[in-house]
């Protein structure tokens, strides 16, 4: 059984279910009806990422930060072993809620609405994860790692986080990083080597954005392979929404090698792509592990994964796309 470790921030995934048929005499705006069965809670962000691995019966452990009351420990009964570093730590975090009110005929998202509560200073360290690690697991056991970096809070941009990158390349452990580009130098800092455990994730803008940022102005803002050659790490993958993903990778003695992949099919209704990154990472980082030496078929693989969960669900509780698609 595949042996897989999520780090990072857990979010309150909130969904309210409502009727809309008219609109209001007071202002442009949809009038919607509640129905208080359906509120929905379920685990977002990490959460969400452990979640879907846990059930597609990977042996699963999360590493995130509980809020003090642990109202957002809501993945008790999708047999995840959960560390939560604050409860180590003694440090005080709140939860990060996002609430979703969305049609239930259409699927259409009216509204959603974001309570980050993001600590004013930085409450976890490298530090204080790598000591979780280490007094949990054998890191030799752990096949695979994926670092959820939301931005809102776990991973403070204040620490130099590639003293956790190293730690788990140098265990062989294979890692991908989901993260913002605007964090990518506390994650890489001074450990510039390449390596072939660690990969990268970021959609079109923001690699375009890497690339405006630390490349010369000769450099096709359209070519991120330039990125892989000169800049961060050997592996590269870059989503492009509804068109697919593009993924970049070195070999030895030679330049970066390009995979393209596009979604063989798409749903005829409006999809619900919420969590289909997270099911992206956890397939990717799986499959690899299980087949390290089959990177074409496990780039389009994770991608179909993704695709097909958000085709098949026009709307339904987001508690169901936990359910693996074979």
């Amino acid at each position: 059984m595949t042996q897989i470790l999520v780090i990072g921030d857990l979010i309150v995934d909130e969904t309210i279910l409502v009727d809309v048929d008219r609109t209001s005499p007071e202002a442009p705006v949809p009038i919607a009806a509640l129905t208080k069965d359906e509120v929905y809670k379920t685990p977002g962000g990490a959460g969400f990422a452990a979640a879907f691995a846990a059930n597609c019966k990977m042996d699963t452990s999360l590493i995130t930060t509980a809020s003090s009351d642990n109202s957002s420990l809501l993945w008790f009964n999708y047999n995840i072993e959960t560390w939560s570093v604050n409860k180590e730590s003694g440090y005080t975090f709140k939860n990060v809620t996002k609430t979703r009110i969305i049609d239930r005929k259409s699927g259409y998202h009216l509204l959603r609405l974001d309570n980050d509560r993001i600590a004013d200073k930085p409450q976890v360290t490298p530090d204080d994860v790598i000591k979780v690690i280490t007094k949990a697991y054998d890191p030799t056991k752990i096949d695979a790692c994926l670092l959820s970096d939301y931005n809102k809070g776990f991973f403070s941009p204040e620490e130099e986080w590639d003293q956790l990158v190293r730690f788990l390349t140098e265990n062989d452990i294979l890692t991908l990083l989901d993260t913002k580009a605007k964090n990518i130098y506390h994650w890489t800092g001074s450990y510039k080597q390449l390596h072939d455990k660690l990969w990268l994730k970021v959609n079109k803008q923001e690699a375009e954005g890497l690339i405006d940022q630390h490349l010369s102005a000769q450099h096709s803002k359209a070519v991120p392979r330039d990125l892989v050659e000169q800049y961060i790490v050997t592996n590269l993958i870059v989503t492009l929404g509804p068109n697919g993903a593009e993924a970049y990778y070195a070999q030895a003695g030679a330049g970066p090698t390009t995979i393209t992949c596009r979604p063989t099919t798409r749903s005829n209704t409006t999809p619900d792509v919420t969590g289909c990154g997270d099911i992206f990472d956890i397939v990717f980082i799986s499959y690899l592990a299980e087949n390290p030496g089959s990177l074409q078929q496990v780039v389009p693989n994770a991608l179909q994964v993704a695709v097909d969960t958000a085709s098949n669900y026009t709307y339904q509780p987001l508690k169901d796309k936990f359910k693996c698609q074979q």
